[in-house]
């Protein structure tokens, strides 16, 4: 259904007027669900002895909300094998995850599978294009995750531990 057949849809005069205030909402519904949602909107108001639907007469309804808000969901991630904890992204669209156990997992935007884990890493964060960096044990790294070459290395003195403030 085209969006001009669900706006004549709409206009086809029947018992329940359907004000112009509902039309944005309706007219982004998937098409093939608006003759459906309409229909039991007007059901709803004849049995209430109503001539005018509104947004609220429309919710009140309670028509199958599977049809109004339909789930769009088509695309999931790997799952991560802790609470994640924080997300850092870099402008190539890959992005890291933390879970509250100490691993990491990279990923790629579209792509379910991670890329890479990173074990025993702590709050390890994108800080530029390629480099990456976090808490490892008693070190502060920072790397180049294309290369592998770790570029600046801090170790914590003895009895000195890290503390990340959020």
């Amino acid at each position: 259904m085209l969006d001009m057949e669900s706006k004549a849809l709409l206009d086809r005069q029947t018992n329940v007027k359907f004000p112009g205030s509902m039309y944005p909402f309706l007219l982004n519904l998937i098409p093939q669900n608006l003759p459906e949602i309409k229909h039991h909107v007007e059901q709803y108001c004849q049995a209430n002895k109503l001539t005018e639907a509104s947004m609220a007469v429309l919710f009140q309804s309670k028509p199958d909300i599977r049809k109004l808000y339909p789930n769009s969901v088509n695309f999931v991630y790997e799952t991560a094998p802790s609470p994640v904890v924080s997300i850092s992204y870099n402008k190539y669209g890959l992005f890291v995850v933390n879970g509250c156990e100490g691993s990491s997992r990279i990923y790629l935007e579209g792509f379910k599978k991670n890329l890479e884990n990173i074990d025993g890493g702590y709050q390890i964060k994108w800080i530029a294009a390629t480099k990456l960096a976090g808490f490892f044990e008693d070190e502060w790294l920072v790397f180049d995750w294309f290369s592998g070459d770790v570029l600046v290395r801090v170790t914590a003195p003895r009895g000195v531990q890290w503390v990340v403030a959020s």
